[in-house]
């Protein structure tokens, strides 16, 4: 089953067999695949290739102590300079410090490695969009929030009250 509109997708991964791999599952869903397995290839490419997904493993470097954070720098950049892309982490890192501070990045979904099947890697992409656009939603409805002293004007549980306070208020509100 493939993604609703051809979607651009950049994998970020070290290790060249997982990177085939996963192009495979990204072009079975649909998307077109640009691949960098370091750092410097990978804000290359977000300068100059239309990226609409980045899927970024954490560490870049092999390593068996996992103490290479190179995803990190990768999820400051997408966050400073690019915000249009949606940005999802993957990696084998049992840590939860490196799930929190993903978080803390802009990672709007984190997977586990290694990602075993397309199904996967499609409901991941769902879920980081979901999120995405639930957090749209909940920026747009808190610039019209109901000003605080119309609540407290309308605490006695008068709805008509309530409603024609807020109709006289609503153009300023916008």
């Amino acid at each position: 089953m493939k993604v609703k509109s051809e979607k651009h997708i950049l994998i970020v991964e070290d290790f060249d067999q997982q990177l085939q791999r996963y192009v495979c599952m990204a072009k079975e869903l649909g998307m077109i695949v640009h691949i960098a397995m370091n750092l410097e290839k990978a804000i290359w490419t977000l300068t100059n290739e239309r990226v609409d997904i980045l899927l970024t493993d954490i560490h870049l470097t092999a390593s068996i102590e996992q103490n290479t954070f190179e995803g990190f720098e990768l999820l400051k950049t997408v966050q400073a300079h690019y915000p249009e892309v949606l940005p999802m982490v993957m990696s084998s890192d049992p840590k939860v410090e490196t799930y929190r501070e993903s978080m803390t990045l802009g990672a709007c979904h984190y997977m586990k490695k290694p990602i075993i099947s397309v199904d996967e890697l499609k409901i991941a992409v769902q879920a980081a969009y979901d999120k995405r656009e639930s957090l749209a939603i909940h920026k747009r409805s808190a610039s019209h929030r109901v000003p605080r002293d119309i609540l407290l004007k309308a605490k006695d549980g008068d709805f008509a009250i309530w409603l024609r306070i807020l109709q006289k208020q609503l153009p300023s509100m916008r």
